[in-house]
């Protein structure tokens, strides 16, 4: 589950409003599911989250977008792109001092390092250079040497 998603707005209706997402364990989980999921739900990672998610990230981006001209270029993008503004979009806010304790920063890089992994990943997957126990195993290692830290 991912620590927080954006629905964009509409692209073809007047609304700029779009749905930043923050899941949280459904009604009757464990003690357990909650502590894990509020593992990476932090409070170090809340200033990189609504940068990535909502400005000057994918709200912004996405916003924007609607603004076009061409209904073309309303509507249609690619993943790649719209992500990439997004770290850019962290990255810019931390060369200009936005993250302003050094666990927001590091959780900002750390996030930097987990969507390499995952371009990584996605990308080995779809092309079939991957499999899905490749894919495991790739995972369990990050982890892993993610909790020696």
């Amino acid at each position: 589950i991912a620590v927080a998603s954006y629905q964009n707005p509409p692209a073809f209706a007047p609304s700029m409003h779009g749905h930043f997402f923050v899941p949280y364990p459904p009604d009757g989980a464990s003690e357990d599911e909650i502590a894990k999921r509020l593992e990476s739900n932090s409070y170090p990672g809340i200033p990189t989250t609504a940068v990535h998610e909502a400005y000057p990230g994918h709200h912004w981006h996405l916003s924007m977008a609607k603004l076009n001209p061409s209904e073309l270029r309303q509507s249609l993008g690619t993943s790649y792109f719209s992500e990439g503004w997004a770290l850019y979009a962290e990255r810019m806010m931390r060369e200009q001092g936005f993250f302003s304790d050094l666990r927001h920063e590091m959780y900002q890089h750390e996030a930097t390092i987990f969507r390499a992994a995952r371009i990584v990943v996605d990308t080995s997957l779809h092309m079939g250079e991957m499999t899905w126990d490749e894919l495991s195993e790739h995972g369990r290692e990050f982890y892993r040497r993610r909790g020696r830290r």
